[in-house]
C-alpha cells in the first residue's frame, strides 16, 4: 500500500457524505490497540452489525453513538476547514477531530491524515518504526 495511491481514494470517499465520514472514522477507531492487518474484518464486521458489531464496544461504542448523533456537523466543520490553507487548515482540521468522542492526538492526526493528507498519526507504532523516544 502506498500513501500516493490509497490517501486520495480515502479522501474522496469521506468528504462525500457524513455517512461516509463516519466510516472514516470509524476504522481509525477500530484500529486503536489493534493490528492494522485485522482492520478490514473488524469495518466489514461494523458496516453490517453497526453498533451491534462484535468490535464495537467500550470506548468504541461510545465514539459510534457520538457519530450518529453529530456525524452530519462533523462533516461540514471537516469540510469548512478545507478552505484554509496551511498550518491553518491542519490546526483548524485537527481540532474538528478532537471533538469526537474516543480521539486523542494520535488517532485525531490520523483522521486529518485520511480526510484531508495533512497531519498524520504518531502513535506507538510509528514512533518504533521511526526510532523516536
Amino acid at each position: 500500500m502506498s500513501f500516493e495511491k490509497h490517501n486520495p481514494l480515502i479522501n474522496r470517499y469521506a468528504k462525500q457524505s457524513p455517512k461516509h465520514l463516519q466510516d472514516m472514522v470509524m476504522m481509525v477507531v477500530l484500529s486503536i490497540q489493534q493490528p492494522w492487518h485485522s482492520v478490514g474484518n473488524q469495518l466489514r464486521d461494523y458496516r453490517r452489525d453497526g453498533i451491534n458489531s462484535r468490535f464495537v464496544w467500550g470506548n468504541k461504542r461510545k465514539t459510534l453513538l457520538w457519530l450518529r448523533k453529530n456525524r452530519k456537523s462533523l462533516h461540514r466543520d471537516a469540510l469548512e476547514c478545507l478552505q484554509l490553507r496551511g498550518r491553518k487548515r491542519s490546526i483548524a482540521l485537527m481540532r474538528v477531530f478532537l471533538e469526537v468522542e474516543g480521539l486523542g492526538l494520535a488517532k485525531a492526526g490520523f483522521c486529518c491524515q485520511l480526510f484531508a493528507g495533512c497531519v498524520g498519526c504518531i502513535d506507538v507504532h510509528n514512533l518504533r518504526r521511526l526510532s523516536i523516544p
